[in-house]
Parts: C-alpha cells; sequence; structure tokens
C-alpha cells in the first residue's frame, strides 16, 4: 500500500497525480492495525547485485519520468538584438593601423560604442582588471574613448590638466578625477542624444 501511494505521488502528468485529498483519503494513512512484516532493507542492502539492481530500476523510472527535450532553434546572428554581438559586430577586428571598422548598417551605434568606451575607462579606473600593468591599460582604455570622443567638450577640457596627450596619460593618473570627468561627459553626450 505504501508503495502504491508513493506511484501515485509520482506521476508526471498533474491530473495523474494523487491530490492532498486523494492521499488523506488513502487507505494506507488510515490504517489502524499494525503490520508484522519484518522489513528486510538491511540484508538487501548489504548484498551488491540487489542493490545494484534497485539503482537500475530506479535509473529506469526516472527515464520513464523524463520529459523529451524541447527543440532549440537559434536565431541567425545577423538578426539578433544583443548589445554585446551587436558591439562585436559593429567594432569588427581591430586592423593594424588602430582604426575601427564603421558598419553603415548600424550607423546609430556609433554613439552607443562611445558611451561604452567611457564607461570602459571608468570601469578601469575604479576596478582596474588584475594582473595587467594597470597604468598601460588605462591609457589603452582611454584612447579607445578618446578617439570615439574627442567632440566631447568634457574629454577636451578636461584630460588635459591630467596629463593627456592624445595617446596616453604622461604622468601618474588621478583614477577618481579621471574617472568624474569622463562621468561629466557621459552626462553630456547622453543630454545631446536626448535632446535631438
Amino acid at each position: 500500500m505504501a508503495k502504491d501511494i508513493v506511484r501515485k505521488l509520482l506521476k508526471v502528468k498533474p491530473e495523474e497525480r494523487l491530490t492532498i485529498e486523494g492521499v488523506l483519503d488513502h487507505p494506507w494513512l488510515n490504517c489502524t492495525e499494525a503490520l508484522d512484516n519484518v522489513l528486510p532493507s538491511a540484508q538487501m542492502m548489504m548484498d551488491k547485485a540487489v542493490v545494484a539492481g534497485i539503482q537500475q530500476a530506479h535509473a529506469e523510472q526516472l527515464a520513464n519520468m523524463r520529459i523529451q527535450d524541447l527543440n532549440v532553434s537559434l536565431k541567425p546572428l545577423n538578426s539578433v538584438n544583443n548589445p554585446i554581438l551587436r558591439k562585436r559586430k559593429l567594432l569588427g577586428p581591430k586592423p593594424s593601423d588602430g582604426f575601427f571598422i564603421h558598419d553603415p548598417e548600424n550607423g546609430g551605434e556609433d554613439s552607443n560604442v562611445a558611451l561604452e568606451k567611457l564607461r570602459d575607462v571608468i570601469a578601469q579606473c575604479i576596478l582596474p582588471q588584475a594582473g595587467e600593468n594597470e597604468d598601460e591599460k588605462l591609457n589603452e582604455v582611454m584612447y579607445d574613448a578618446w578617439r570615439f570622443n574627442r567632440d566631447c567638450k568634457q574629454l577636451r577640457d578636461g584630460l588635459p590638466g591630467l596629463s593627456w596627450d592624445g595617446r596616453s596619460f604622461s604622468d601618474k593618473v588621478d583614477r577618481l578625477k579621471l574617472a568624474e570627468i569622463v562621468k561629466q561627459a557621459i552626462e553630456e553626450k547622453t543630454n545631446l542624444e536626448e535632446s535631438h
């Protein structure tokens, strides 16, 4: 009777599964007499062949209960609306001359890339990547941001005060001050985009 209630509770389809009321009305729970069956569990567990049989039966039961995998189909990459993939497509591979390839199909993405580059600078200021020369990495991300944001007044006015020569910083940089300048540049660009 115990096996019966467990089997009915383990049904995969909800309409076949035992309800709470069904469990409470089940004869096994309502039986008042004690059975004098001796359970051979300990002896069975000592027999490796029996244990292997139990494990096999368990695996088969689980396999029967599994729902078939759903077929998954992926969108073609050219129709995906994922910001990381759009950015990679826009930037493409870095050519040796240091300029990025512009994708005319995503012309409106330039401003998003410009903002991403500025955010990369703030990230490098606040949480420099471990294991790298922090100053070189900061120069690299700042140069990338500068190439996309030369038109930004905040950067043109603020960076020379931090010894920026258009390619790198010539002195040690106050990272908090740089992060503040870049934050103001992001605000400037965001406000310009909203006004258009």
